[in-house]
């Protein structure tokens, strides 16, 4: 399929017919193979921005921002179809840029919309707390219980939620008030110290946000 040159000032409902053509395309590529998109687990955005005057600022358009009149002849609605296993057309899930969704086991949006996930990770980790606060441990088997499990669950989507130090301790807070008291240590001791490694005298639970 060869390449396309788009002009600066074409609009997001021009492109809708060559998303949908490539989108065919690469269902078939993946049939081909011997795999295939299941349209349920699937959904798009239709990014395009508009000027804000007021603001001064470029903005994502929304859904209700696109006109179906001004899509190419042949098109009636801004959608996009895949097959399903059966064959048949399905419109996949068409969703605002601030709006995000599951990829890779992260939640995600164009416009970094990171609350979603933040809430997604603040449930896991209050549900950590929940389960260690009534179990036996040893106090020895706390701390690194603690770094192996939930910590590692809290890092894995790291590197594409961009959290702030304050949204780290909100997140972490919940987890080291339920496992600290379990490890022999005060759970109102003193944070610096308990991020320091070891090696200074810490308590050696190493801090997202400095990873």
């Amino acid at each position: 399929m060869s390449a396309k040159r788009h002009r600066p000032d074409q609009s997001g409902e021009s492109i809708v017919p060559e998303v949908a053509k490539a989108l065919k395309w690469w269902s078939n590529g993946v049939r081909l193979t011997g795999g295939a998109i299941r349209p349920d687990k699937s959904f798009w955005y239709l990014i395009d921005f508009k000027w804000n005057a007021q603001q001064g600022v470029w903005k994502f358009r929304r859904k209700g921002d696109f006109k179906p009149s001004l899509l190419p002849t042949g098109m009636s609605e801004i959608a996009v179809e895949l097959d399903d296993l059966d064959g048949t057309p399905v419109h996949l899930r068409w969703l605002e840029p601030d709006e995000s969704a599951k990829t890779l086991g992260i939640l995600m949006s164009p416009c970094s919309n990171r609350k979603a996930q933040f809430v997604v990770m603040q449930g896991k980790a209050k549900a950590w707390a929940d389960q260690i606060q009534p179990s036996f441990l040893h106090q020895y088997d706390v701390l690194p219980l603690l770094c192996t499990t939930i910590q590692k669950t809290l890092e894995y989507p790291m590197a594409l939620t961009f959290f702030s130090q304050q949204e780290w301790d909100r997140l972490l807070s919940p987890v080291l008030r339920a496992a600290l008291p379990k490890a022999g240590i005060c759970r109102n001791f003193p944070r610096a110290m308990v991020y320091a490694p070891i090696a200074l005298q810490g308590v050696g639970v190493p801090h997202p946000y400095g990873l």
